[in-house]
């Protein structure tokens, strides 16, 4: 808002407030030699820095805004602190995924290799030892897929 239009509203609430008073209190104000008109009272408010504030305005003293700004700057390190901390705890986390699906398959190749030992003894087993190096690829090309950590050979 600009200064003329903040001065005109000022004016105008003075100018309601003197007619009210009239009005209602006519003995209490009764008409002077020479009146002081809103307009003059409002640009000498407005230059004494009394303003009319918005709706939405918030005033705080320096002391307020001094916490305020001092409490907003601790909580900008501390989040600068959490991201750090977060991305940490993403690269562990990540590691670990990578650890565990390479211990998975260490143990799904011990699995496949015993099957196929097992297989060259006997007929069944073989056919056993079949299925589970077909299962074994198909879990391979899933843990491939979902994590991208691992080579699966056919």
């Amino acid at each position: 808002m600009t200064d003329e239009k903040m001065i005109e509203e000022m004016a105008s609430v003075i100018k309601d407030t003197y007619d009210i008073a009239t009005k209602y209190y006519p003995d209490e104000y009764e008409p002077v030699a020479f009146r002081v008109y809103p307009d003059d009272i409002a640009r000498e408010l407005f230059y004494a820095k009394c303003r009319i504030l918005p709706e939405n305005a918030v005033v705080l003293t320096r002391e307020e805004f001094d916490d305020l700004t001092n409490q907003n700057k601790g909580l900008k390190e501390e989040n600068g602190q959490l991201r750090l901390e977060n991305n940490d705890l993403e690269a562990q986390l990540a590691q670990t995924r990578k650890e565990t699906v390479e211990e998975i398959l260490q143990i799904i190749d011990l699995i496949d290799k015993k099957y196929q030992n097992i297989a060259k003894e006997e007929l069944h087993s073989g056919m056993i030892a079949q299925a589970f190096a077909v299962i074994a690829t198909k879990i391979k090309k899933g843990i491939a897929e979902k994590y991208g950590t691992v080579e699966v050979e056919e």
